[in-house]
């Protein structure tokens, strides 16, 4: 929130031609520092390793014993692999726990009822398909009815 009121205001300073003390913090175009850039590219391996084997670690229910109510959504165990699952009123919505960005393991997000990745952030809706990017494509999925 505190972002959108500066950005507004270095807009609106810009556009009178004014200087403003802020516009350089804010620039798109601006340079991270080596260091940073360094540090970057260096613990994000370990978050991401962090995020799997946090995943691998927890116990999922298995995709055929599954029983959900409406509007629940979890990971299963389907054979090997692991799916999202997600019931709404006469379907169970199955989809694929790896995001398309970079085949990181996707959570549930029941506020939102979203598919999350927490390595890069992207987000996917109950049925697979993309709302936030960088992911562009959407979840490998199915319909099923409910039990």
């Amino acid at each position: 929130m505190t972002n959108v009121v500066l950005s507004s205001l270095i807009i609106s300073d810009l556009i009178e031609d004014k200087d403003n003390m802020y516009k350089e913090m804010l620039d798109p175009g601006r340079k991270k520092g080596t260091f940073q850039q360094l540090k970057q590219h260096l613990t994000n391996p370990f978050h991401v390793a962090e995020s799997e084997i946090k995943n691998m670690a927890e116990s999922h229910p298995n995709l055929d014993d599954l029983h959900l109510e409406k509007g629940e959504g979890t990971v299963a165990k389907d054979g090997m692999s692991k799916k999202g699952v997600y019931r709404d009123e006469d379907n169970y919505y199955v989809v694929s726990n790896r995001c398309t960005h970079m085949g990181c393991s996707l959570g549930w997000n029941n506020d939102d009822k979203t598919w999350d990745c927490a390595c890069h952030g992207s987000r996917f809706n109950y049925t697979g398909k993309v709302i936030e990017g960088p992911a562009t494509d959407n979840l490998d999925s199915e319909i099923r009815p409910s039990k």
